[in-house]
């Protein structure tokens, strides 16, 4: 099922960046509901009475603002095709999104757009946030417009070690290097 999903805010990517998303094809095949208090409690690890919606990746429990992609990874660490967290303020629920493909234009802005140093560099950061566990199948920068298309994992993904391994990318925590003490909710 095609789903075109423009419900991407620009917290999802940074706030310094001034750039935007111009097109999420998601082609999702799963999407799995959960209350905004088995978020909070699971990230923050107590009881939250009082949450507030922050941003379409985040709430805020309790005063603590938090990102729910950690939740998300967490209670989608089997599932081969999770691509995304997403939080829904009309609905008061978390969204752990799975998907087949997902196809991305990212409109750059300037030199300075980290998202467009590279194709490869770019793609690998809104991999991150927009197709976890998605393979990366095509990449492109033309005309100041990032393209990534991402797919299941049916091959090697093309981004490089060399990439993976440079420092400011090590902050992505896989669902498996989870502590074994996290409890499903």
């Amino acid at each position: 099922m095609k789903i075109n999903c423009h419900l991407l805010l620009f917290f999802i990517l940074t706030t310094s960046v001034q750039a935007k998303l111009i097109k999420d094809d998601n082609y999702i095949i799963q999407k799995k509901s959960y209350s905004y208090q088995a978020a909070c409690q699971f990230l923050t690890k107590r009881h939250s009475p009082l949450i507030d919606y922050a941003s379409a990746t985040s709430l805020n429990c309790m005063g603590e603002v938090k990102d729910i992609a950690p939740f998300c990874a967490y209670q989608e660490r089997m599932n081969d095709h999770y691509a995304r967290a997403v939080v829904s303020e009309k609905s008061k629920e978390v969204f752990c999104i799975s998907s087949r493909r997902v196809i991305l234009k990212y409109a750059c802005d300037g030199k300075e757009d980290r998202f467009c140093e590279s194709s490869e560099k770019g793609c690998f950061f809104l991999k991150e946030k927009l197709a976890k566990k998605l393979s990366l199948k095509h990449h492109s920068l033309l005309d100041q417009t990032l393209s990534c298309y991402f797919d299941q994992k049916n091959g090697e993904d093309i981004v490089t070690e060399e990439i993976k391994s440079e420092s400011k990318y090590k902050n992505y925590i896989h669902p498996r290097q989870l502590p074994k003490n996290f409890k499903n909710l």
